[in-house]
């Protein structure tokens, strides 16, 4: 019998910086942090734990988990005084592949929607600079 680990919050983030790929600039704001809460919605998917503190529109587990991210080198800051990061070429790679990989077929599937979804958001954030 197969038996299921449960996946870290780092994990299920790798997992979706790695589907929503390169060259997307990202911003820790309450845009990002309204997508994972809209996901988290789904009480069974990977999502589930970054549900806003409802009178903030606040995650702390997001928050703090973008901070181990950004300690362990899985995502970039473009200067530490910024909230504008991007995920890591480790992130990109195998490793988050491998992360995304882990999941059953229905957790891939609301992470490549949360992905989607960022990407469709952070649009304007990627222009040129």
């Amino acid at each position: 019998m197969a038996v299921k680990t449960e996946m870290l919050p780092e994990d299920v983030v790798i997992a979706t910086l790695n589907r929503v790929g390169k060259g997307v600039r990202l911003v820790d704001d309450h845009r990002l942090a309204k997508i994972f809460d809209d996901a988290s919605k789904n009480g069974e998917g990977p999502f589930r734990d970054f549900r806003l503190y409802p009178r903030y529109e606040f995650s702390r587990l997001l928050s703090e988990t973008l901070q181990v991210l950004d300690l362990a080198g899985s995502i970039r800051r473009e200067n530490a005084a910024q909230r504008y990061f991007g995920p890591s070429e480790h992130t990109l790679g195998e490793y988050g592949k491998s992360k995304y990989d882990q999941l059953e077929a229905a957790e891939r599937a609301a992470v490549d929607k949360v992905a989607n979804q960022i990407k469709q958001i952070f649009a304007s954030s990627n222009e040129p600079r």
